[in-house]
């Protein structure tokens, strides 16, 4: 059954309906940036420093180097990178994923019982985080964490350096 397909309660619209405004109005005032800004000194436009530096710490614990391919995630500014995609879709959903980043940066304590950012923990302690937090027994925790990764994915293997690493090639005709 696809999702659009599934039935939907009214009580669970109404929810939505008189959450969804809630959120997107304190996103703006969120203090890791979600207001949009008018000048920046890092060449960033949509992510804050500190949503980038979340994303770069999914980044670099999702595409480690090594292996066959020896590019990883830390070769590359994977925010930049993914701001062209943040850009592309609309507002609203770049403001969902900046909100869904700010979760995963402030959320370690619900997943491993640490007071901390997940950018502030140790290495092996954010392995750990991550690891738990795409693992979790509870659907929709699991799913926060889906597109900050997706994210990342699609910043990294679109690049020609990557594909030209992996032997990806276009074959047309």
């Amino acid at each position: 059954m696809d999702f659009f397909e599934q039935p939907t309660s009214r009580r669970s619209f109404l929810r939505l309906l008189f959450w969804t405004p809630i959120a997107l109005v304190l996103t703006r005032f969120w203090p890791w940036g979600c207001a949009p800004s008018d000048s920046r000194s890092d060449g960033l436009q949509v992510l804050s420093a500190s949503e980038a530096r979340t994303l770069q710490a999914i980044a670099n614990l999702s595409i480690p180097p090594g292996g066959p391919h020896p590019l990883g995630a830390k070769d590359f500014d994977i925010p930049r990178l993914s701001e062209k995609w943040l850009q592309i879709w609309p507002r609203e959903i770049a403001l969902f994923v900046k909100l869904l980043i700010g979760v995963v940066e402030w959320a370690p304590f619900l997943v491993i019982g640490k007071w901390s950012r997940m950018t502030r923990l140790s290495p092996e302690l954010q392995d750990l985080y991550l690891d738990r937090f795409s693992n979790h027994r509870w659907y929709h925790l699991r799913n926060m964490i889906r597109l900050p990764k997706a994210l990342c994915f699609n910043a990294f293997y679109g690049l020609p350096e990557v594909k030209n690493d992996m032997g990806y090639q276009l074959r047309c005709g």
